[in-house]
């Protein structure tokens, strides 16, 4: 199937354990580095017209939910879709087909990012994104630095004043949603019995990762206080320059922000990684949208 033999990384035994284990652990890694490189988004997307009547208001807006299962969908339907020389020559029809039946922006852009994975996991990975994984040796900094190497389009940094200011949110997203998939496992390099396909020995080093949603809940608790310009365009929904200085300083002051919450939970005792504070702080504002004060609005290809 492609990929690089070493001892399996899985508690499941027998040989057709194995072999069935190797196959869900390769097409779930390959879903995750899809799902979470520039083919989803954060901002809702318009459904067409013609299909308004038929959806209810809950319907009418895109989620990452939505993607998901048209992901799902395309794999059911052809089990070689996300096969790396699938993605590596993917068409526009096809892209836009997981989204149906929303239209998504930036449809040209995503279907590059889409052939961008493919010829990047043919080129270094045999194909796969389970050898990413794989080839990080349980190290969560590490398959960052490879995502970032082999795939530009996670590469989210940008210059602030003179310096280079390095945010990377998808390719933090991507690591930490691996994390999760294989069971949040944390690794003692010291310990083979610990060592686990998706399991990291430095998930505490990630960030949380920073685009509109979480600074939208910090604010109106005091933790973020915006200047008076910044307010008056959020306010008036202007949209902010991708690395414009007030965007810049929205993202990285969030960051600085929930290390500085983390770090009064875990002097009282609360055991919680950055990565799952953000994901409890995100959850609150998606529960909590409609009636948050508006957030920033950034047309990038890293939200």
């Amino acid at each position: 199937m492609g990929f690089r033999r070493r001892p399996l990384l899985c508690r499941r035994q027998g040989r057709r354990a194995i072999d069935v284990s190797i196959r869900v652990c390769a097409r779930r890694a390959q879903l995750l580095l899809l799902a979470d490189s520039r083919v989803r988004q954060s901002w809702r997307s318009r459904v067409l017209p013609s299909q308004t009547l038929i959806l209810t208001s809950m319907e009418r807006s895109m989620e990452y939910e939505h993607l998901a299962r048209g992901l799902k969908h395309a794999l059911l339907q052809d089990p070689t879709a996300f096969h790396a020389a699938q993605l590596a020559t993917v068409t526009k029809d096809t892209v836009a087909s997981w989204f149906a039946p929303f239209t998504p922006p930036q449809l040209d852009e995503r279907v590059r990012k889409v052939r961008e994975l493919g010829a990047g996991l043919a080129r270094y990975f045999d194909g796969w994104a389970l050898n990413v994984i794989r080839a990080s040796n349980f190290s969560a900094v590490e398959c960052l630095r490879l995502v970032l190497a082999h795939f530009p389009g996670f590469q989210d940094h940008t210059v602030y004043n003179g310096d280079q200011v390095f945010l990377y949110k998808r390719v933090q997203i991507l690591v930490g949603d691996v994390w999760a998939a294989y069971g949040r496992s944390i690794v003692d390099v010291a310990d083979p019995s610990t060592h686990v396909i998706g399991g990291f020995y430095d998930i505490d080093r990630l960030t949380m990762f920073a685009d509109y949603r979480v600074p939208q809940v910090l604010r109106p608790e005091g933790v973020l206080q915006y200047s008076l310009a910044l307010d008056a365009l959020i306010q008036a929904k202007t949209p902010i320059p991708s690395g414009n200085l007030m965007e810049v300083e929205i993202r990285a002051c969030t960051i600085q922000a929930v290390e500085q919450l983390h770090a009064v939970l875990t002097a009282k005792g609360h055991r919680i990684k950055v990565i799952e504070l953000d994901w409890l702080l995100w959850q609150i504002g998606e529960n909590a949208k409609d009636h948050l004060p508006n957030h920033h609005r950034t047309w990038s290809v890293f939200y």
